[in-house]
């Protein structure tokens, strides 16, 4: 071979057209190969034989680096060389053809069948590091004999890998099921110190200080912190993913406080449910609330009040007395009737001057009618019987008035003087505050009452 290989490599520098120094290159890393061979180093050989390809490639420099190769029992890329050397050579006489053929027949015989089946399919399958195709393989592998490491890739799953001990004219069987990788959970933004949930267990506190490991499918996530609306997101982890996740939340702000002043000890109910008495102090649901304060000879209070959260509302209550005691319509009907009696008995009293006023008159006119005629006479006595008659009966309504009068105003007057007239109310006051100003608060009226 070495001779042989000589012969050619003066021939085919001399016949063929290149760069000078490519060919001197080439040239003198064959003739470097061809020593190194003769004294006992094919691996060093055949560095230097593909050095002189890489330099000026020639098919007869394939036809050594083949030789050198199948030498070293490294049949897949001897067999391969060859056929790359008939594939490039045109001038191959028909006795070096048959030559090569009968060493490829020779090594192939020698190469070992490894049938390699992974899950999932569409990995990659490298042999020592060598690409040999994706699963599934509809064909064995042909391997070299001795001890090779079958490794399986896919994106999103860990590395699969066996060491295979391969015998010559032999089969191997390979099986290799990949692990698909954890996803990877970063939190991009979450309020400050949230715990962040996957699944309802907790993974860490924001911010993260690695990415959570999630396992492939559907996961909730959930940010909790306290003064802060719970986000919840729902994720679809592919194995191997890096999945970043927004759990940014919003100010909660507490809720309103709501404090009820006052001296009397008054009852307090809030939309309908009793709470305690004044003064009273509490946490109260936002929004509109009913409040009603009453208590037991006071008066009653009873308003709308617009809470906001975040807000505390304070109301001084001051109820003050109710009147309490006899009704002032039964007074003032007294009194009304007393005012009328007294009417009456003025309107008789003059009625009975009058008629004493006339019957004086009436005697003076009998007086003179002593000389007159008798008829005369006994027409004005009966008219001054009349009178008499007349004013007896005034004087006496008169009396009788009056002393009702007097009767029913003294009652009107003990009923007055016994009722509680009580006191004005009830007076309220309202101050409002925001514990926290710079924070936004739902909508609505400041907070106040409605009466």
């Amino acid at each position: 071979m070495v001779v042989l290989a000589a012969l050619v490599v003066s021939k085919g520098a001399a016949a063929e057209q290149g760069d000078p120094a490519a060919l001197q290159r080439a040239r003198t890393l064959f003739q470097q190969g061809v020593r190194q061979f003769d004294t006992g180093e094919p691996d060093t050989a055949l560095r230097s034989f593909q050095q002189s390809y890489e330099a000026h490639p020639h098919p007869e420099t394939l036809y050594n680096i083949a030789t050198i190769l199948g030498r070293l029992a490294r049949y897949r890329e001897a067999i391969q060389t060859y056929h790359q050397y008939l594939w490039e050579s045109a001038q191959v006489t028909p006795a070096r053809r048959q030559e090569v053929d009968a060493e490829v027949e020779r090594m192939e015989a020698l190469l070992c069948g490894v049938t390699i089946r992974v899950l999932p399919v569409g990995a990659m399958i490298l042999i020592d590091g060598v690409q040999v195709g994706r699963s599934p393989q509809a064909q064995p592998v042909r391997v070299d004999p001795g001890r090779h490491v079958v490794l399986a890739q896919l994106e999103g799953y860990e590395e699969a890998s066996a060491e295979v001990d391969a015998g010559a004219h032999g089969s191997v069987d390979v099986q290799l099921e990949l692990v698909p990788l954890p996803a990877r959970l970063s939190v991009t933004a979450a309020a400050p110190g949230a715990v962040i949930e996957v699944d309802g267990a907790s993974v860490g506190t924001y911010p993260l200080s690695e990415p959570a490991a999630l396992s492939a499918g559907r996961h909730l996530v959930r940010a909790v912190a306290e003064g802060y609306e719970t986000v919840e997101r729902e994720i679809d982890a592919a194995a191997g993913a890096e999945l970043h996740v927004d759990l940014a939340a919003s100010r909660v702000l507490a809720m309103p406080r709501l404090r009820l002043d006052g001296s009397e000890d008054a009852a307090i109910t809030i939309d309908g449910e009793a709470v305690g008495t004044l003064p009273w102090e509490g946490d109260v649901q936002p929004g509109d609330r009913e409040v009603v304060i009453d208590g037991e000879g006071l008066h009653r209070w009873e308003g709308t009040l617009s809470l906001r959260r975040g807000d505390r509302t304070s109301v001084d209550v001051r109820l003050g007395r109710a009147p309490s005691g006899p009704s002032p319509a039964w007074i003032w009907s007294l009194a009304g009737l007393a005012l009328a009696a007294g009417a009456t008995s003025l309107g008789f009293g003059i009625a009975a001057l009058q008629a004493e006023a006339e019957f004086d008159d009436a005697v003076s006119w009998l007086q003179a009618l002593e000389a007159r005629d008798e008829e005369e006479m006994a027409s004005v006595q009966s008219y001054g019987r009349e009178l008499d008659r007349d004013a007896s009966t005034y004087s006496l309504v008169c009396d009788v008035s009056w002393i009702t009068a007097a009767g029913l105003a003294v009652v009107a007057l003990v009923l007055a003087l016994v009722r509680d007239w009580g006191e004005d109310g009830p007076n309220v006051t309202f101050s409002t505050s925001s514990a926290e100003p710079d924070a936004a608060v739902a909508d609505g009226e400041p907070a106040g009452a409605e009466p």
